[in-house]
């Protein structure tokens, strides 16, 4: 530990020549102080500031010059080091701004290049709002290993934006899950109208299948009374060609009339029916 009692002005002069080494160098163009720096800087002012209590110089006037020397230097090392500490602090800041604006949700330009749909957001706008989650994440991790180096001020600028940010980010994923659970109603609106249009479907193919089964039934009764009354007729006729009554032959050409009669009505009802038949056939052919 050095002791100040035993101390020379001609060492308190190169202490008061390192100072302002320091304070040039900090002050130069490329000068990079750290916080480190800075500190040995102000522990030396301390230590100098000290020893003049008790240092001895040839004329007063000499201590004088050398005070007011030290003086300037030590004023000029909180000017540099705040506006140092005030650049720092900005450049930590507009970095931050930067890549904040770069992780948030700019809903307007979405809209504008035509990433919005009819009910959400495109797959795509999905994919890049996830990767601008994690950057927004490494975002807060920067700023908290950061912020210690920066003003009151560009923290709080900082820590506000970074909230409007989180907020827009909400904004979007309450946004998308709003579409999911639309386009999940509208999915299962389909679905139900799919099931009840395959539903109807069916029940109108099982009618189709219920009218062809009954008409083809219908259509076998028909051709079995038709062959009955062609039989009668065949029948009747061989009776009046070998009867020698003219009153029952009379009588039986009645009896004919009304059997062709039946047998014309029951060949229109087959026609109907065969009709109904290929219609229903057709339907069930082309049936999807």
């Amino acid at each position: 530990m050095l002791n100040i009692f035993t101390v020379s002005y001609q060492e308190l002069d190169s202490k008061i020549r390192d100072l302002s080494n320091r304070i040039g160098k900090a002050e130069s163009f490329f000068g990079s102080t750290s916080k480190h720096d800075w500190d040995y800087t102000f522990e030396l002012c301390t230590e100098i500031n000290e020893i003049f209590k008790n240092v001895r110089y040839p004329s007063k006037n000499e201590r004088d010059i050398a005070w007011a020397n030290f003086f300037n230097l030590r004023n000029n090392a909180h000017v540099v080091r705040k506006e140092q500490t005030y650049n720092r602090s900005k450049n930590f800041y507009n970095e931050i701004m930067g890549r904040l604006d770069n992780a948030d949700y700019h809903a307007i330009s979405d809209f504008v290049v035509g990433h919005i749909m009819t009910f959400g957001l495109l797959k795509e706008t999905v994919e890049d709002m996830k990767s601008k989650g994690k950057a927004l994440g490494n975002i807060g991790g920067y700023f908290k290993s950061v912020k210690h180096e920066m003003t009151g001020e560009h923290k709080t600028d900082v820590h506000e934006r970074m909230i409007e940010v989180r907020q827009h980010h909400d904004n979007f994923w309450g946004q998308h899950k709003n579409y999911q659970e639309e386009k999940t109603k509208l999915y299962e609106e389909k679905q139900r109208i799919w099931l009840e249009k395959q539903e109807k479907g069916r029940q109108i193919k099982a009618q189709i299948e219920g009218n062809l089964e009954k008409n083809i039934e219908k259509h076998n009764n028909a051709k079995d009374a038709l062959e009955r009354f062609e039989g009668k007729k065949n029948d009747l006729q061989s009776k009046i060609w070998e009867s020698h009554s003219d009153n029952w032959k009379s009588k039986a050409e009645g009896w004919l009339d009304e059997l062709n009669d039946k047998i014309r009505s029951v060949e229109d009802q087959i026609r109907r029916i065969e009709a109904w038949i290929d219609e229903d056939r057709n339907k069930l052919r082309n049936w999807r």
